[in-house]
């Protein structure tokens, strides 16, 4: 190896090493923050677990008023009022579910 590729070998190392200074901090940074993401999500995905569910429980009595209230209609009660009151709870469980 003759003096000016060693040269330009040592002044290589010299920018790799200044880079690597550089960039390392910005990669330990970038670990935490994705460390704190993963945590913020598992919160996140909790909270909406408890939201379904408390969604889902409000529909459901919402679906049982609704049940009550068909009952007391009289037998010969127009069927598109029982329809429409079967529709409605199951539009609200789907979007409750998406």
């Amino acid at each position: 190896m003759t003096f000016p590729g060693l040269c330009a070998w040592v002044i290589n190392i010299i920018k790799f090493y200044e880079v690597y200074c550089d960039v390392e901090p910005k990669r330990q940074a970038l670990y935490q923050a994705n460390a704190e993401l993963a945590a913020a999500q598992e919160k996140l995905s909790v909270i909406k677990r408890k939201v379904s569910v408390s969604v889902l429980c409000l529909i459901a009595s919402a679906f049982v008023k609704k049940k009550k209230k068909l009952r007391g209609l009289s037998p010969r009660a127009n069927y598109t009022d029982r329809a429409s009151a079967f529709v409605f709870c199951n539009k609200q469980i789907h979007w409750a579910l998406q």
